[in-house]
């Protein structure tokens, strides 16, 4: 079993490998759409391989509740931008919360 410090550094080698670098520094608080712009069907293949890379179910993951939905058409996607409607709001994904997941082995959040 890998110590914190390991599992740590490994999100971070894995977040390197999968999305290059970055010119922010990372912290647990970092989160994943809102700081690293991980979004959509992005959000999906990056969380689906982090499942398999750190065994983690991640099977209860509700992704409308953290990404927006990659298959917005045209028509929608400017009618959002101008709608006087407030946009979702998103919950945070945060490399802290990858780190819990990978020390439990399921999303419990």
């Amino acid at each position: 079993m890998l110590k914190s410090d390991d599992i740590w550094l490994s999100i971070l080698q894995f977040l390197f490998r999968k999305r290059g670098a970055y010119k922010i520094e990372f912290s647990r608080e970092t989160e994943l759409l809102s700081d690293l712009g991980i979004d959509g069907d992005d959000a999906v293949e990056f969380l689906e391989d982090f499942s398999k890379e750190f065994s983690v179910d991640v099977s209860h993951l509700e992704f409308d509740k953290y990404f927006n939905q990659e298959s917005l058409d045209s028509v929608n996607l400017i009618s959002s931008i101008f709608s006087k409607k407030k946009r979702k709001m998103f919950l945070p994904i945060t490399l802290g919360m990858l780190e819990e997941c990978s020390k439990k082995g399921q999303w419990d959040f």
